[in-house]
């Protein structure tokens, strides 16, 4: 009996040893198991941000494509009404036209550099003179006639062309561009 006292109590402690292991390796696996489980929290709660932000991004999107389509149709109704109306004039009368647009421009750039040379002789100057120079200046820019009277370029149907032209623009982009922006304006 006692040799079956000894075995016995030889497999109770073998049990014992193999009970305090599996329990130690039910705590690791329950730790084990916390953090999964916290990391698959993290991963469902960043999962629920990304599909918010997919839904806000697509409904910005489908917001600005919109919009998108809206100034497409105002720039078409744009383009449309600022063509000009080519049948209405002939080859002759549009070539005088830009003519006398070309010639315009470029006397108003002749003047324009008149003046930004007498500008910059003017702060060249020593500041005793500028006081003179100032006075002669705006006196000399005030007689600068916009058009020479002696110009034989210019007839009395280029000028009725040229103010018709002037009054057709004025009239388009009055009906063209809106009184007040539409779009908030981005500073």
């Amino acid at each position: 009996m006692q040799s079956e006292l000894d075995s016995l109590e030889q497999r109770i402690i073998e049990l014992l040893a193999k009970n305090a292991d599996i329990k130690a390796k039910n705590v690791k696996v329950k730790a084990e198991n916390a953090k999964l489980r916290q990391a698959m929290e993290e991963n469902e709660t960043r999962l629920a941000k990304l599909e918010q932000s997919d839904k806000e991004k697509a409904k910005l999107i489908a917001e600005l494509n919109c919009n998108v389509g809206k100034i497409k149709q105002e720039r078409v109704v744009v383009d449309v009404a600022t063509q000009p109306s080519t049948s209405n004039k002939s080859l002759e009368d549009r070539k005088t036209d830009e003519f006398l647009v070309s010639v315009s421009k470029k006397k108003v750039s002749d003047m324009m550099r008149q003046r930004n040379r007498e500008k910059k002789l003017l702060h060249e100057s020593a500041p005793s003179c500028r006081d003179q120079d100032k006075h002669s200046t705006s006196q000399n820019t005030s007689n600068i006639p916009l058009e020479d009277p002696n110009d034989s370029v210019k007839t009395e149907a280029n000028k009725s062309n040229s103010q018709s032209l002037g009054e057709t623009i004025s009239e388009v982009t009055s009906q063209v561009l809106p009184k007040k922006p539409r779009f908030p304006t981005i500073i």
